[in-house]
């Protein structure tokens, strides 16, 4: 379990990054004498998801560390 944790957290983290690239290249296209206005606003909606994505995929890594911590709050009071 720890593993797959620890791959949405990274995959998380490259989503973020992505979605970063993504919000650099739609300012860059969107540019006074370049004209790529549809491409701009199709790399700013990339970005967006991406970055939907790797929050979502952060929250549920904390989620299920939090409650790994919680299960094992509750084993060693039952002891």
């Amino acid at each position: 379990m720890e593993k797959l944790s620890a791959i949405a957290l990274v995959t998380g983290l490259v989503l973020i990054g992505i979605s970063i690239y993504f919000f650099l290249l739609s300012v860059s296209l969107m540019m006074p004498g370049v004209y790529a206005i549809a491409s701009g606003l199709a790399a700013i909606i990339i970005g967006f998801i991406s970055l939907g994505a790797g929050v979502s995929l952060i929250k549920s890594y904390l989620i299920v560390r939090a409650a790994e911590k919680v299960g094992e709050t509750k084993e060693k009071e039952e002891k």
